[in-house]
């Protein structure tokens, strides 16, 4: 929700996955922000959450059974 946000989700392998730290999807609100995610490997999961005006994260994981939580405001 917002104006100008990017997103690049790039998963190699079986069983990746990203969502919200509750549950649910993986929220990006706010405008100019941008969120990259690539995974490879196997079973890696990426949860959290982003809100705000201009915020950058970038989750690499490279591998199998990596978990990384990331919550920008």
């Amino acid at each position: 929700i917002g104006d100008d946000n990017n997103t690049l989700i790039a998963q190699t392998g079986n069983g990746n996955w990203m969502g919200g730290k509750d549950g649910g999807a993986f929220i990006v609100t706010g405008d100019n922000n941008s969120l990259t995610i690539a995974q490879t490997g196997n079973n890696n999961l990426t949860l959290g959450s982003q809100t705000g005006i201009e915020n950058s994260i970038s989750v690499i994981q490279d591998g199998d059974f990596n978990t990384a939580t990331v919550i920008q405001n």
